[in-house]
């Protein structure tokens, strides 16, 4: 199925939701739940990272190695270079982009988008 169109509509949201907005893909009036998560998560690819995953990326950004983030997570290093090859491989994925290595698409990801705390 191609898109054929897209409308942006500005909805005030109620103040207790976190969201700012809210991004719905409609196929013939009726929200298409595949299509709205796929668009939500190309606008917001931060939703794709887990809450360690997010805390890893904030520390690479800072300029930790991993031996000084697996002390400050309380992981072996072994486990953040997963973490790590898992956070270069949604970046690429996201922007399909190939990288040299994290530091490289942590630099690019945080030029991107304003989410990481300095």
């Amino acid at each position: 199925n191609q898109l054929y169109g897209l409308q942006i509509v500005n909805i005030p949201i109620k103040h207790y939701e976190e969201d700012y907005y809210k991004i719905e893909v409609f196929n013939r009036g009726i929200t298409d739940e595949v299509k709205t998560s796929y668009v939500r998560k190309q606008m917001e690819p931060h939703s794709a990272f887990s809450i360690e995953q997010m805390k890893t990326i904030e520390l690479i950004y800072k300029g930790f190695t991993s031996k000084e983030i697996a002390a400050m997570l309380n992981k072996t290093k072994a486990a953040v270079y997963k973490l790590n090859r898992k956070i270069l491989e949604k970046i690429s994925n996201c922007f399909e982009i190939e990288f040299g290595n994290v530091c490289q698409a942590v630099g690019f990801y945080a030029h991107c988008f304003n989410i990481i705390q300095v």
